[in-house]
């Protein structure tokens, strides 16, 4: 004869083990989701944080690009008993690693550091003229002029 009794003792105790387990995956879960809903908020406030630094960026390069476009930029280099003349037009060559200034005759009248190599690079991109303003002795002083440059083009 079967022993009912000891037999839903068994099961009972099993079911209850079993909803122990469930109960405790289910705080599990709630801890996790809280968790992650905190880590989402988190995010979002960084997300909107660094959205605002990025327009902030974003407006000041758009000044920056302004400034450079509207204004004269002009520059100094050391004259080396170059033959140039003012209101001799230079062009912006690279060669040899380096960006240099070149006289219409092909001299090198400056070799530029390496590390404005993208920066040429990327004003090649653009119609400008380097203008020989004065020369003295000991500096030639050049301007840099862009054609036709809209902000839009920078970006």
């Amino acid at each position: 004869m079967i022993n009912f009794k000891l037999f839903n003792n068994f099961y009972l105790s099993g079911k209850e083990k079993k909803l122990k387990a469930l109960d405790k995956q289910i705080e599990h879960l709630k801890l996790s989701i809280k968790n992650e809903k905190a880590s989402i908020e988190n995010n979002e406030k960084t997300a909107t944080e660094l959205e605002k630094i990025n327009s902030d960026i974003g407006k000041k390069y758009i000044s920056t690009v302004e400034f450079f476009i509207n204004t004269s930029k002009i520059f100094f280099i050391k004259n080396n008993n170059y033959k140039v003349s003012p209101w001799d037009k230079l062009n912006l060559v690279y060669l040899s690693k380096s960006y240099v200034l070149k006289t219409k005759k092909g001299e090198i009248i400056h070799v530029f550091k390496d590390y404005l190599n993208d920066f040429f690079k990327y004003i090649n991109t653009f119609n400008y003229t380097i203008i020989v303003l004065s020369v003295d002795k000991n500096y030639i002083e050049l301007e840099f002029r862009m054609k036709e440059a809209k902000v839009e083009d920078f970006l």
